[in-house]
């Protein structure tokens, strides 16, 4: 019986003993811990932006530049001939950006008897207008760009003219600036690569297509060019994003006088350089799949300036611009700003009304303006009215009663 019991007892512990290692096997150890935790600086990004300036600093964009004569000829008294060089009144490029840049210089915008062009050798400050020049952030250079007419040239080219040329100043950034290891993360960073358009159809088949486009003339978009927006008649599709650069033109088009008609109907990309003088809605954001960067435009003679129904929660983005008529844009799009922008009349409206949160900021309203903020979050920074300062105390005497809920953070 002992000897039974002694057994019974031994294999009771061996079993006790197995459980203890299962259950040990599953159980969960509480460990000794700790941890520290430090905050990171913020992170800023860095602005590219470049300028072309006359001899008293303004800019030149959408301007043209005068041939220079050691004889004081007027513009239009100008010949070319086999040897003859003319130099362009001098330019400076201004560095406005806080970030390295490099530039190429394009000749850009020619109309008319194209193969002339082909008979001019052009330089920068005596060197080959297609190298590469670099200028420090906040730093300017100054260039002239000369044109030289082929000794070479032979009579198919008398009475050849070229009109309308253009000088585009495309810049990306450069090898300057060091992250933690070197500065050659950006040493193949890319030039926008512009097409250079002439005419409707080829500005509509570009901008189809994503590319970025620049335009060399007006383009007039007849009533049987229209295309669509998918919500009614538009000018120019730009629904594949990329850049539309105006070249200081203008976009007209005919017969886009319905609601949702539109001269550019965009889902997201940038617009600038622009004027657009005709249609229901200036530009129209319907379905944006990303920001919509609008800069150096003129919208005047449309009813809406700048409009939206579908913003996909993306930005719109509008810098140094004139909005003259009824802005208005659905709260779909995550934000709204506008920078160094004019608003005014246009087509019998002075109105603005977001649905979207907006902030305007160095913007200038012409007297009779009316601001409605009851639909959305609306902040102005050193904002004017015919020149008067807005404040707390006379938003709604400068913009109208229902301006009463905009913030004023100046």
């Amino acid at each position: 019986m002992k000897k039974r019991s002694t057994k019974r007892a031994l294999a009771t512990s061996i079993l006790s003993t197995c459980a203890s290692v299962t259950m040990l096997a599953g159980a969960t150890f509480a460990w000794f811990t700790d941890t520290a935790s430090t905050g990171v600086n913020k992170i800023q990004a860095g602005n590219l932006d470049v300028a072309l300036l006359d001899a008293n600093g303004k800019s030149v964009e959408g301007r043209d530049l005068n041939w220079k004569t050691a004889d004081k000829r007027a513009q239009k008294d100008i010949l070319w001939e086999p040897g003859a060089t003319y130099d362009l009144e001098t330019v400076t490029v201004k560095n406005n950006g806080n970030l390295a840049l490099k530039y190429k210089v394009l000749i850009t915008g020619i109309d008319g008897d194209a193969e002339l062009n082909e008979a001019i050798d052009w330089e920068i400050n005596g060197a080959d207008i297609d190298e590469e020049y670099k200028v420090a952030a906040g730093a300017s250079k100054e260039i002239t760009i000369s044109g030289t007419m082929k000794r070479t040239a032979g009579n198919e080219y008398q009475g050849k003219s070229i009109e309308d040329i253009a000088i585009t100043v495309v810049a990306t950034q450069d090898t300057v600036e060091k992250d933690s290891y070197y500065n050659q993360y950006d040493k193949n960073a890319a030039y926008i690569e512009y097409t250079v358009v002439t005419n409707t159809k080829e500005t509509q088949d570009a901008v189809k297509e994503g590319e970025d486009v620049i335009l060399d003339s007006d383009v007039a978009v007849k009533k049987e060019e229209l295309g669509s927006s998918g919500y009614g008649a538009t000018g120019i599709a730009q629904h594949n994003g990329g850049v539309i650069d105006g070249n200081g033109k203008t976009l007209s088009v005919e017969g886009a006088n319905r609601t949702w008609d539109s001269a550019i109907s965009t889902k997201g990309g940038t617009i600038k350089n622009l004027t657009i003088d005709s249609g229901f809605r200036g530009i129209f954001i319907g379905g944006a799949k990303s920001d919509v960067i609008v800069d150096n435009v003129i919208i005047d003679g449309t009813v809406y300036t700048i409009s939206c129904d579908a913003g996909g929660g993306k930005k719109l983005i509008v810098t140094n611009s004139t909005l003259n008529g009824w802005t208005s844009y659905a709260g779909t799009l995550s934000e709204a700003s506008f920078t160094n922008c004019n608003f005014g009349e246009g087509s019998g409206y002075a109105y603005m009304r977001p649905y979207a949160k907006t902030i305007l900021t160095d913007c200038e309203f012409s007297v009779g303006f009316e601001l409605d903020s009851r639909k959305a979050a609306i902040t102005l920074k050193n904002c004017k009215v015919g020149g008067t300062l807005v404040t707390e105390e006379n938003v709604t005497t400068l913009l109208g009663a229902n301006a009463q809920y905009v913030t004023i953070a100046n």
